[in-house]
């Protein structure tokens, strides 16, 4: 059965959604976060992997543990519950786009600096 999924295209708290659009893609942050797209990650290997890669030289003062949770559950979720055949529903001001999951997560290495490595196709 089809889901529905709500999503924001704000990786790094920047607005991606137009490149989303034009690149026929959904993006998560997360980008130095390693091995997200391996097929057998596990709960406990996205945990480790978000929290070497933005949480560990953090002091603690810095470290914002809430966040950390609740951004952990956003990147399973992109992972591993959002299917292909899905649909996605992003909103702009004003505006909403409805669009069909067409692949699996995938790595684009060149985009690791946008932040925006950890994509899947989507046909909007």
């Amino acid at each position: 059965m089809r889901k529905v999924h709500a999503i924001w295209q704000r990786p790094s708290k920047i607005d991606k959604l137009q490149e989303a659009l034009d690149e026929e893609v959904i993006v998560i942050g997360w980008s130095r976060a390693a091995g997200l797209h391996a097929k057998e990650i596990t709960r406990d290997s996205v945990s480790e992997a978000v929290w070497a890669a933005y949480y560990a030289n953090l002091d603690a003062e810095e470290r914002n543990l809430q966040r950390y949770y609740r951004e952990r559950a956003n990147v399973w979720h992109f992972i591993r519950n959002i299917e292909t055949g899905d649909l996605v529903l992003a909103r702009d001001t004003g505006r909403f786009y409805i669009g069909v999951v067409e692949s699996a997560v995938f790595f684009e290495e060149p985009k690791i600096e946008n932040d925006t490595a950890y994509r899947r196709k989507v046909c909007w």
